[in-house]
């Protein structure tokens, strides 16, 4: 994710989530790139009662199934190698979503089509969506493609967490490091883009129409992905 995204200057932080979120309160922007990062934040994903999540290049975590957090993992460490310390917190953090905070998911349609792991991985990534979105432990909504938001749109995964003391803080997730903000100019930016892509996004209706027709997509790439290989050595065996 690039830097130019941010009004202000970005403050590299260690320290425990409490020492981070002072230092937020305090007007800076928090880079949090050191061991533990992926932990500290699912503690304040864990900590918030409402959290807003919008994902334009992959599945947020909270809303992951295993099976596509590990193959997610797994390409990105093939970029980032430290990361593979992550790993463990990256796979706890995966299908929390029903387990206490109200969570509101929006996606750009891509990111259906984008695969992640085999096709059977973005099927059961989809039906989990499908499920969480039919039961009302989440609201899932689709940002269509060719959709103008009226935002430059970063490359990574913003969030608005609203945590027990009813502050809010926003957060940007990218591959190797997340930045927490609580600032009033860079906060009320994140939340325009946030809520930006919210208003264009699609009724939950219509967003699960488009979540069980791409299901149905990886479902028939499944099929040819497991039988097209046997089909092919049976055509080269007759032609011999």
């Amino acid at each position: 994710m690039s830097y130019t995204f941010y009004k202000a200057g970005v403050v590299p932080r260690t320290g425990t989530l409490a020492q981070l979120l002072d230092a937020a309160r305090q007007g800076e922007i928090v880079l949090d790139q050191s061991a533990g990062w992926m932990s500290r934040l699912g503690q304040c994903e864990s900590d918030a009662a409402h959290i807003l999540l919008v994902g334009t290049l992959s599945v947020p975590a909270p809303v992951r199934t295993p099976a596509y957090a590990a193959a997610a993992h797994q390409r990105v460490t093939y970029l980032y190698p430290s990361l593979r310390t992550e790993r463990a917190a990256g796979l706890d953090r995966a299908m929390r979503a029903g387990q206490g905070a109200r969570l509101t998911v929006v996606l750009d349609e891509s990111v259906l089509m984008k695969a992640v792991g085999a096709p059977r991985v973005m099927a059961g990534q989809l039906t989990h969506l499908i499920r969480l979105a039919t039961s009302g432990a989440a609201t899932i909504r689709i940002v269509p493609v060719r959709t103008d938001p009226g935002v430059i749109v970063p490359e990574c995964v913003l969030g608005e967490l609203r945590l027990p003391t009813d502050e809010q803080v926003y957060t940007a997730e990218s591959a190797d490091h997340v930045s927490y903000s609580m600032a009033p100019d860079e906060s009320t930016h994140r939340r325009q883009v946030l809520h930006a892509l919210l208003n264009v996004s699609l009724p939950q209706p219509q967003s699960i129409n488009l979540l069980q027709r791409a299901r149905r997509f990886w479902l028939l790439r499944h099929v040819t992905y497991r039988w097209y290989p046997r089909l092919t050595v049976r055509t080269a065996r007759r032609a011999v």
